[in-house]
């Protein structure tokens, strides 16, 4: 049994790449900064305030340069120097960053798969296989049990060895993010909590298909659990394909009654994840998944991030770094690359954990996939599509 690490509350948590880990009391904190920076005119001067703030061991902020920068004119404080945020001092787009006095999530979270033995067990090296491409290809987070991971398939003792392994595998290196699964408040308030004990920075509460439409039954139930579980929280709002989500104006209740519900995981097209970011006015960091379809135009939109599968995790980081850079052509051009197979993997959930989870395979070196039914039998025609798509994007580190 693994046992939860020990909990370092003075220790800063990793962040995304390119984002200031600042440590301290929020409006001390930019007390701080204004005395060390003028932020109408953009300038920042990080080191120092970050330095102070960490002696000062309170509340842990993940903020991004353009957070704190972002009604400035486009410079920011990176590495210790000051750099223009685009070419000619031009503001660029926030994609979906706003201040909070809690964590806020932000980048390409890949979720991850359940790859079984040929005794059908989870497989224990094929989750570290995963975490460690993770950190190699640029993720900014690594999630856990969602839809591709087949959770609904698990034990809950299962549910319970991933996060463990996820875990220990990252050590730290990245932040997790754990999806709740459970039939009633308590079971996921359970869940909740041994995945916090194990390093979960934040939570994606999924809610059962046995609450049905409407919104009375889905407020009730997540807002008892936020009510009892003390971290960074989101829903999964994905009625297309759980059956169960929440309507914009049930969405903007819920984050007007909790203040821990500071993230939703959305599950939809672009123009639906528009409307929720416009109607919350920044209260969430929105995420999409579908497995990163329509990545440029979500950032664009003001998605935090994404939360897509294994299988093109490395070009998607790539996307979302060169869009928070201002590099959108070349963004586009990258997310060019991975467009065919995520429309051929994102066919449903079922095609998804069957084509997707060979795709992330052959890239992740992994050379037989071993299914838990119910599951989508493979053809060889689709077998044949997933090692091309998986040829012609190679390996990932």
């Amino acid at each position: 049994m693994i046992r939860p690490p020990t909990r370092d509350h003075h220790a800063s948590v990793p962040t995304c790449a390119g984002f200031v880990n600042l440590v301290g009391d929020v409006p001390e904190l930019f007390s701080k900064l204004r005395s060390a920076a003028t932020i109408s005119s953009g300038a920042i001067a990080d080191d120092e305030a970050c330095s102070a703030s960490t002696r000062a061991g309170n509340t842990i902020a993940c903020l991004s340069i353009g957070e704190i920068a972002g009604a400035g004119q486009g410079m920011a404080m990176r590495n210790g120097k000051m750099t223009p945020l685009v070419p000619g001092g031009q503001r660029r787009p926030n994609f979906g960053v706003h201040m909070s006095a809690q964590p806020r999530p932000a980048g390409i979270y890949p979720m991850l798969y359940a790859f079984f033995g040929r005794d059908g067990a989870l497989d224990r090296a094929a989750v570290r296989r995963q975490v460690d491409a993770c950190v190699a290809n640029g993720a900014h987070g690594v999630a856990v049990l969602g839809l591709a991971t087949e959770v609904s398939k698990l034990t809950e003792a299962e549910r319970h060895t991933l996060v463990e392994w996820v875990a220990a595998d990252l050590d730290r290196r990245l932040p997790l993010a754990v999806t709740v699964f459970g039939e009633t408040p308590e079971q996921q308030i359970a869940v909740g909590r041994h995945a916090k004990d194990f390093g979960a920075q934040w939570l994606i509460l999924q809610p059962p298909r046995s609450l049905g439409s409407g919104d009375a039954a889905p407020l009730q139930f997540f807002g008892s659990i936020m009510d009892r579980l003390d971290m960074t929280l989101a829903i999964q709002n994905a009625p297309e394909y759980i059956g169960v989500g929440l309507s914009v104006d049930g969405i903007a209740a819920l984050a007007r009654n909790h203040a821990n519900f500071t993230v939703l995981k959305g599950e939809g097209p672009v123009l639906a994840i528009r409307e929720v970011i416009e109607r919350t006015d920044g209260k969430l960091a929105v995420f999409n998944g579908r497995a990163g379809l329509e990545l440029t135009d979500n950032l664009r939109a003001g998605c935090a991030g994404m939360v897509p599968g294994m299988d093109f995790l490395d070009r998607q980081s790539r996307v979302f770094d060169l869009m928070r850079a201002g590099g959108e052509a070349e963004a586009e051009a990258v997310y060019r690359e991975v467009l065919p197979g995520i429309v051929f993997a994102m066919t449903s959930i079922e095609h998804l954990v069957c084509y997707g989870k060979r795709i992330a395979a052959h890239r992740l070196g992994i050379t037989e996939v071993f299914d838990r039914t119910p599951a989508l039998t493979p053809t060889a025609f689709g077998l044949g599509c997933a090692e091309r798509i998986a040829h012609s994007l190679g390996a990932l580190r």
